[in-house]
């Protein structure tokens, strides 16, 4: 039996590519979407209720009557930790530098601003954004379930076999964003990078390990 998902979208993770693979399965009048209250994809009734225009009792009445299967977005565990409890926690996370350096190449690209990848990484708001987004370490790990970008055919399979589900692998908004050998950073950048996420990245890799030992003892049942 298919469980209901509540996901949480950290940006550049191949949120999307999971979010699409979900969409060929479930009907679009079964999801709902909290991209923030000025994106499309966010629902009227959602918009509502970050608004604080309808109740929180009343909206979740509104999920269950509609008999909603996926919520998720750009969301913070802060705002939902005691929202839809019968829903299970999803979530994609990314080696830190990888996934900040391809976040700052897609705001770029599309205008947010233009400033150097030294600069961006200066910036507050876009420090240690694993516990921005789940507000600290133990949110994150107490999730049902966590993939990793790095591993994502392999983390498909764990879920599906979790969750219930038959979703493939898709690749969807796909571009040269990473880190490698046309994407020069200077070692000083990325050491003063480590520096400033260095709670992320320490939660990464810690998590990464657990994920790791979970694919080999998968593949061992199978």
């Amino acid at each position: 039996m298919q469980k209901k998902i509540l996901f949480f979208h950290v940006p550049k993770t191949a949120g999307s590519s999971f979010r699409y693979a979900l969409e060929k399965i479930i009907p679009k009048e079964k999801i709902f979407y909290d991209y923030g209250i000025l994106n499309d994809l966010t629902k009227p009734v959602i918009k509502q209720w970050c608004k604080g225009e309808i109740k929180t009792t009343h909206f979740e009445k509104v999920i269950e009557k509609r008999d909603i299967m996926l919520y998720g977005g750009h969301i913070t565990h802060m705002r939902y930790q005691n929202f839809l409890p019968a829903f299970k926690r999803v979530t994609f996370i990314r080696d830190p530098l990888q996934r900040a350096y391809s976040e700052y190449n897609h705001r770029k690209g599309r205008g947010d601003f233009e400033i150097s990848f030294e600069e961006f990484i200066e910036r507050p708001q876009f420090i240690n954004t694993l516990h921005k987004v789940f507000g600290s370490a133990e949110n994150l790990k107490d999730l049902d379930f966590i993939g990793f970008t790095e591993y994502y055919q392999e983390s498909i399979e764990l879920f599906n076999k979790q969750f219930g589900y038959d979703i493939k692998v898709i690749v969807a908004n796909v571009r040269r964003n990473s880190l490698d050998d046309q994407h020069h950073v200077s070692q000083a950048t990325i050491e003063r990078f480590q520096t400033l996420n260095k709670d992320d990245i320490d939660l990464y890799n810690s998590l990464l390990e657990v994920f790791k030992k979970r694919i080999t003892t998968n593949q061992n049942i199978d």
